[in-house]
């Protein structure tokens, strides 16, 4: 592994997760990855820490609000279960990219099938981005032991000026209706200041992926494509 090599090199903690490759060979993937690389397995330095946010190219969506919506393939479900599968078996934990709550409520389909037979207690996965989440799939995330990853950036990625918070009436951060529908994510710090929010469960929260690509600093960069 690179960490055997270098790990004396290494300045700063990495915590790395495999992401899928190949558009319809998801499964394959994961299937070999599973058999050579243990959840943890490194150094202090640089570690495995699962999957993501690739689980499978049918379940990305994408966060730029100023594109209609994407429409995910009607086959996503299944494509999904076969490799959250792998992973619950594996106790891999994942996380996956995800911006609209459409996309949300169908993987969360998939995860409680999947925890019917295998227990998803325990493994620390979660959404990241989750712009337009749902009440309602909070509490679904929360049932399951998950979590979600709000950006720093937000505000780099959405359509300026048009939205407006329910809370504080401030620009929100989300799609066309986000400031009736999804409160929980305001430019101004409303609510909880981009974390989760849940009527009736805690919910995991944390900040910050996808580094810069994705997340820039609106005072110094334009929103990417």
């Amino acid at each position: 592994m690179l960490a055997d090599r270098h790990d004396d090199q290494l300045t700063v903690r990495l915590a790395y997760n495999l992401f899928t490759q190949k558009p319809k060979e998801e499964k394959e993937d994961f299937l070999k990855w599973t058999k050579s690389v243990t959840y943890g397995q490194g150094s202090d330095y640089f570690r495995h820490n699962g999957a993501g946010e690739m689980l499978v190219f049918s379940a990305a969506d994408f966060e730029d609000f100023r594109e209609p919506r994407p429409d995910l393939d009607p086959g996503m479900e299944g494509e999904l279960e076969d490799v959250v599968r792998i992973l619950a078996e594996n106790r891999w934990p994942w996380r996956m990219h995800a911006t609209y709550d459409e996309t949300i409520s169908r993987a969360l389909d998939v995860f409680e099938k999947v925890n019917r037979d295998i227990p998803l207690e325990g493994l620390n996965w979660f959404f990241d981005h989750a712009e337009t989440i749902s009440d309602r799939s909070i509490d679904r995330i929360a049932a399951l032991g998950g979590g979600g990853a709000a950006s720093h950036g937000i505000s780099g990625r959405i359509l300026r000026g048009t939205v407006r918070c329910a809370g504080c009436g401030g620009d929100a951060a989300g799609g066309e209706d986000a400031g009736t529908r999804n409160p929980h994510l305001c430019r101004n710090g409303c609510h909880a200041g981009g974390q989760l929010q849940s009527v009736g469960r805690p919910v995991v929260a944390g900040v910050g992926q996808d580094c810069r690509r994705v997340a820039p600093d609106a005072r110094t960069q334009p929103a990417g494509p």
